[in-house]
């Protein structure tokens, strides 16, 4: 989940959120006793997304797929100043489909 998505969670259970939400001393995170990694890179928590995966990571290959985008764009409409976005690519495999389970929003 990302960090938005912590918070909002956070907000949303109040004084009981420390009985749902638990960080350990490693920097992990545990939601409902189960691990989640932070990642500002998954959606946001919103009607039809899959905001939060939790399960075990270790059984997840990332690999850097070697193609990166460069985007130039005009800094606030100045073409004197320019606002430049690398967007790196990454092929992600689960090694075991029961490992990760995602929470979907309805």
């Amino acid at each position: 989940m990302n960090v938005v998505t912590l918070n909002e969670l956070r907000r949303a259970l109040g004084a009981d959120a420390h009985d749902w939400i638990t960080n350990k001393r490693d920097g992990s995170l545990l939601l409902m006793d189960k691990p989640v990694m932070l990642c500002n890179a998954m959606p946001f928590i919103r009607k039809g997304s899959v905001p939060i995966l939790f399960g075990d990571f270790s059984k997840v290959s990332i690999k850097d797929c070697g193609r990166d985008e460069l985007q130039q764009e005009p800094c606030n409409g100045n073409p004197d100043g320019l606002v430049c976005t690398v967007t790196g690519y990454l092929n992600c495999v689960l090694e075991d489909k029961q490992a990760i389970w995602g929470l979907k929003i309805i």
